[in-house]
């Protein structure tokens, strides 16, 4: 698997672990949403997610786009269903962003696969948006300060991968195999990479 490395800064990751507690008191005291995070408190999984969102942005910024004329960015924080966007807009193409916590690469994909929700099932079936068209899955080191952006897959091989309950939700469990490496989605998407 060919992986983009993407530092992140004391900053960035202080922003984005409070930005996951702002997330989660909004929506779980503000709206009544609960989520329901793999082992994991509401607000760390969501810092975790906006940690890979922002390795993502910076791997984009430094492959020449631009936010506002190459990729949108959907909001972190909302207040009503009808605002929840996909994580990215690029080059006109919903793309989502999963991001895993670890202490290494080595680590996370030691099970051969990464997971997703099965969205169509009836145990996931209260997800606002559907499948992106596609999914770029991120693994972020804390301790280490960097995230791996670990490359990509299309909604269709999200689809057609396996689904297992893991701690009592329904995920697809998609195969580290399937993954193309992350710059190739950009020359899919028409992107000249640099």
């Amino acid at each position: 698997m060919t992986v983009i490395e993407v530092p992140l800064t004391d900053e960035e990751i202080r922003r984005c672990l409070e930005d996951g507690e702002e997330r989660t008191k909004i929506d779980e005291e503000e709206l009544g949403w609960k989520y329901r995070h793999h082992g994991m408190a509401s607000g760390l999984a969501h810092g975790t997610g906006f940690m890979g969102e922002t390795a993502v942005e910076k791997w984009l910024n430094s492959e020449g786009l631009r936010k506002g004329r190459d990729y949108e960015t959907g909001d972190r924080f909302v207040r009503q269903l009808k605002d929840i966007r996909q994580d990215f807009r690029i080059l006109g193409t919903e793309v989502g962003v999963k991001t895993s916590r670890s202490i290494s690469l080595t680590e996370a994909t030691k099970y051969g696969s990464f997971l997703y929700p099965a969205k169509e099932t009836e145990g996931e079936s209260r997800r606002v948006l559907p499948y992106p068209d596609y999914l770029l899955q991120a693994v972020m080191s804390q301790p280490k300060k960097l995230c791996w952006v670990c490359g990509y897959v299309k909604k269709e091989t999200i689809q057609a991968s396996p689904i297992r309950e893991v701690i009592g939700k329904p995920a697809h469990l998609i195969p580290t195999e399937k993954y193309r490496a992350a710059d190739a989605l950009l020359k899919e998407l028409g992107w000249a990479v640099s």
